[in-house]
């Protein structure tokens, strides 16, 4: 989480497509991983809730990338 955090703080200006991608590829690993080996807590809703903006600003920035080019 933290990892995934930190790149998101660098911000998307200028994040290539493939950078894009793999940081949408971390985030549902993450997710899948969370979700398929224990169960959620609710300490947990936090990180879920910020994945889920990470992700969803991420999705946002390479439609935007993929109807620029």
């Amino acid at each position: 989480m933290r990892e995934i955090g930190a790149e998101f703080a660098k911000g998307l200006d200028g994040l290539p497509e493939k950078e894009v991608r793999r940081q949408l590829a971390a985030i549902e690993r993450t997710l899948r991983e969370w979700s398929g080996s224990r169960k959620l807590y609710g300490q947990m809703f936090d990180d879920i809730l910020k994945l889920k903006y990470f992700h969803q600003r991420y999705s946002n920035y390479l439609r935007w990338l993929t109807w620029k080019s």
